[in-house]
């Protein structure tokens, strides 16, 4: 709220007799004009003395408070594989570095490069698989068989086969994922 509407000194924030648009009604809501300063003069947490103090930080009376939550918050949080950053999460005119996961993304059928490889339908080698733990004791000719494809999807970079008759993985893949 004090980003929207600047006043000149902290008690502006609490008198009622504003203008319409410069009237801040939360303020003393929140708490009374007089225990706001009282709880700002205690938050000093900085020897005033000090020289190596950059004086000009907005942040300066308070540093060593922060200082000391991000050195805890990086010992206890490590972050694993399923963090995930979005543009909607980190707002900035220009785009990141890293690949991202967006739900408006395309997934673009391409021909592999190379027709003669032996690319395998992923959904079709995972089906496989599973069946085979499953029935550990079937033989080769009773579990379904990895698809050989020359398709690939331009934003997973995954293999799929598409039009096999009785499944269509390419769908079954994305609706995994739930890109």
């Amino acid at each position: 709220m004090e980003m929207l509407v600047h006043k000149d000194h902290f008690e502006q924030y609490w008198w009622s007799k504003d203008a319409l648009l410069t009237l801040t009604p939360s303020f003393p809501e929140v708490m009374s004009c007089n225990r706001f300063p009282a709880i700002w003069s205690l938050l000093h947490c900085v020897n005033k003395d000090d020289e190596n103090i950059d004086r000009n930080a907005k942040l300066y009376k308070t540093r060593p408070i922060f200082n000391h939550l991000f050195d805890k918050f990086k010992q206890r949080y490590e972050p694993g594989c399923d963090s995930l950053l979005d543009e909607r999460m980190i707002p900035m005119k220009n785009k990141l570095s890293f690949k991202q996961l967006l739900h408006d993304a395309h997934h673009d059928v391409e021909r592999a490069e190379t027709a003669s490889r032996n690319n395998h339908c992923k959904m079709c080698g995972e089906k496989y698989l599973r069946v085979k733990q499953m029935e550990f004791q079937a033989e080769d000719k009773d579990l379904p068989k990895p698809c050989k494809t020359v398709y690939r999807c331009k934003y997973c970079e995954e293999f799929l086969c598409i039009g096999k008759p009785g499944s269509n993985c390419w769908f079954d893949w994305h609706h995994k994922h739930q890109y």
